[in-house]
């Protein structure tokens, strides 16, 4: 623990904005660092030394002189190889897993469904063999993974580990932090789904490193349900219980009843989309493939999923006022057809003139979105403690 003031806690609060600052240019100097943080040249140099040392950072070539001449500058960058970081999105009934390095550069992908039928063993089994698989078929050593962070939907205890309470998983006062630690013999970072996402698009998108606020949406699967995650002055708000974000399902049976109804009656003649039952909602990826077919029924499915993102989604821009929107997870597949009617509907309908027009995304991510901010829970670690 660090004195107030103490050399130490200066040296390592020097260290960490150093080290950030590395990994937001990408390739930088010493003296781009000490104009932009005004500390000595001495004493930049001397914490890139050590941050070479710990393996953190390496020296990749010379840039140019400027313009009054000297000695040429070394330039320095993040060193890849300090480790790798995996994320998983943990859903109902599939894992999805993303590995990076330590520069964040996406080294494997991939999705595996499961049964959910013994809560919670059969997800951390599973869990646990797609990690080994993963670490043996990429050759990936264990001494080099710095960490595994985990999202799940619900109201998460991020500072122990434990899922309070996940009604899509069935979990209720589960340590899965502990449970998997116990397995794997790794550090584990668990957190809230939306809350991983909303990280990640801080962490991934180096274009919004400035933003201070940010509002993440999270909608998967067959619009079961959706997340919001908030990024306020920089940090994610969380809540007082981990519970922030929750909101309840927006698709409901009656809703889609609805829409399916008022498609068959629209387009009786092109609506492939209709051979769905009433009482079944289809995935995204579905409704997507037929709009793609030019089938108007689905198209007009689309659009009317977007009015119902659009209803829970303003009153959240009312009320948090953000200075950027990233939706994400499967959603993003139908953005193509979505995005200019959720724009249209902010335009209209915010209260507030200045936050009709902020701006709105989808992450490039795309289904990842989720599992990459789970690599994010651990990169926040890495880069802000020492």
């Amino acid at each position: 623990m660090y004195l107030s003031g103490s050399t130490k806690l200066i040296r390592n609060l020097n260290k960490q904005h150093i080290l950030n600052l590395v990994r937001i240019n990408s390739e930088t100097t010493a003296r781009e660092i000490s104009n932009i943080t005004g500390l000595q040249m001495s004493t930049v140099l001397y914490t890139l030394k050590a941050l070479e040392k710990e393996g953190k950072v390496q020296n990749v070539g010379i840039g140019e002189t400027t313009i009054v001449g000297g000695k040429p500058p070394q330039k320095w960058s993040l060193c890849s190889d300090f480790g790798y970081i995996i994320g998983i999105e943990l859903l109902s009934t599939e894992i999805r897993v993303v590995v990076i390095n330590f520069k964040g550069d996406i080294l494997f992908k991939n999705k595996m469904e499961y049964q959910n039928n013994d809560i919670p063993n059969s997800a951390i089994d599973n869990i646990t063999s797609m990690f080994d698989k993963i670490t043996i078929d990429n050759k990936i050593p264990k001494k080099k993974i710095r960490g595994l962070g985990i999202a799940v939907p619900g109201s998460i205890d991020n500072l122990n580990g434990i899922v309070r309470y996940s009604y899509t998983l069935g979990f209720q006062e589960i340590n899965l932090k502990q449970l998997l630690e116990n397995k794997l013999n790794i550090s584990v970072t668990i957190d809230n789904d939306a809350n991983a996402g909303a990280l990640g698009s801080k962490w991934h998108n180096y274009q919004y490193q400035e933003l201070s606020h940010i509002l993440y949406l999270s909608i998967n699967q067959n619009f079961s349900g959706m997340g919001a995650g908030f990024i306020i002055d920089h940090k994610l708000y969380r809540g007082a219980h981990g519970a922030a974000g929750e909101i309840a399902t927006f698709m409901t049976k009656k809703v889609w009843k609805e829409i399916l109804n008022n498609a068959k009656s629209k387009y009786p003649d092109n609506c492939e989309i209709c051979k769905y039952s009433d009482l079944e909602t289809p995935l995204v990826s579905e409704i997507v493939d037929l709009a793609k077919t030019e089938d108007k029924g689905a198209i007009y499915v689309l659009k009317e999923i977007a009015d119902q993102i659009s209803n829970k989604l303003i009153p959240l821009i009312d009320l948090f006022d953000p200075q950027l929107i990233v939706i994400g997870g499967d959603i993003c597949e139908a953005e193509t057809y979505i995005k200019k009617a959720l724009v249209e509907n902010l335009k209209e309908n915010v209260m507030s003139d200045c936050a009709r027009g902020t701006p709105l995304f989808f992450s490039p991510f795309g289904t990842y979105s989720v599992a990459m901010g789970s690599t994010a829970l651990i990169l926040n670690e890495l880069f802000n403690s020492d």
